[in-house]
Formats: structure tokens, sequence, C-alpha cells
């Protein structure tokens, strides 16, 4: 929220909108077309705008778009045999990307309390201003901290020694569901036994 006077235009997207919704698209599904781009631009967007690289919507998504298919996690993974559907820790997810990327990552994991279960939710990659990949080991956004492990250190905030699990894809949401009038049968049926019941 670099720019506290910046909006968001969504027809500057235009010509990248299909790549958009296909790419980034907003996993919950519940918010109209654009909230989350906004919320993208305003939040990161606007401070990346010091760069004259990024310094507009079109650029910047269009760049975000470019890094990830450079940089698309489930090839890297893969190649390492860390496939979706499978469980692994965060020293393995880590030592893949370290190994492809040669830097080292940010990864942040969800914890289910219902199912004891850990999700890998996002692994975060660094850039400098001339847009080189660099360690994340100075940046260190949210809950995420440096763990020290024999062979390195991984910036996470999961669990170092539980298993991970990679989802294939984002669990269904529960979308709202319009209410609709429906004739209460069964409490009918009680109340009319009830009332013979009482008049017998």
């Amino acid at each position: 929220f670099c720019n506290k006077t910046a909006d968001f235009d969504l027809d500057q997207l235009d010509q990248i909108l299909a790549n958009l919704k296909t790419y980034w698209p907003t996993i919950d599904g519940q918010q109209k077309l654009g909230y989350f781009w906004k919320h993208e631009w305003l939040k990161h967007g606007t401070c990346a705008a010091s760069l004259e690289e990024l310094d507009n919507e079109l650029k910047y998504f269009t760049r975000g778009l470019a890094w990830r298919e450079q940089y698309l996690m489930s090839n890297i993974l893969g190649n390492a045999g860390i496939h979706p559907d499978s469980n692994s820790t965060v020293i393995a997810l880590q030592r893949a990307i370290v190994e492809t990327l040669g830097k080292n990552p940010s990864i942040h994991c969800i914890y289910d309390t219902k199912r004891d279960m850990s999700y890998l939710e996002e692994i975060r990659i660094c850039f400098t201003k001339q847009f080189e990949l660099t360690d994340c080991d100075g940046v260190l956004p949210g809950d995420a901290v440096p763990i020290v492990y024999p062979g390195g250190t991984v910036i996470t905030n999961c669990h170092i020694s539980k298993p991970i699990h990679y989802p294939s894809n984002v669990p269904p949401t529960i979308r709202r569901q319009e209410k609709k009038w429906k004739f209460p049968v069964v409490n009918t049926f009680k109340l009319i036994q009830l009332i013979m019941w009482f008049t017998l």
C-alpha cells in the first residue's frame, strides 16, 4: 500500500485478461471479477511501481505471469520427485528449489486442526530490484522464521519435522447458496401428531 491514492483500472488488463483468469485466479470464487487483482495491485503493485518496468498495472501483472511460467513450482518440485497429492517435508521442498534456482525460498503452510495436517500454501521466491533471483533470507514476511538444520537454513512457518501435504487442487469452496423456502414437512407432521395426542 505504498500509494494510498492509487486506484485500480481493470480495463488496463484487457489484453492479458484470459491469462489472468487462468493463471492468477481468485480461488474462492465468490468475489467479483478483478477484486483479487485490485488487492494485489494496491498492496504490492503500488510498491513495485517505483520501478519503471512495473510502473503500471499491465506491466506489473504481465511480469507476474512471465515469472509464473519461468519459475513454475510444480515443475521444479516434480523434477525432484515431489508431486501433487503427496506428502513431503519442508526441508525436501526447500532443497528441491535451492538445487534448481540456487536461491533460498520462503515456504508457507496452513495447518488444518480438524485433520491435524499441514498443507503447502505457497512458495515465495525473491528478486532484487534488478530482477535477479536472490535469497529470501532477509525477507521475513508474516510468520515465517529462519530455521537452521544440518546442511542449511529454511525460512518457513511450517513444522520442520512433520509431513506437509502438497495438494493437487484447492479444496472446494463453500459457496453461499440462495435460501429457498422449503415447506417444513417433518415439523408439520410432528405438530399434527402433537395436536392429535392432545385431542385424544
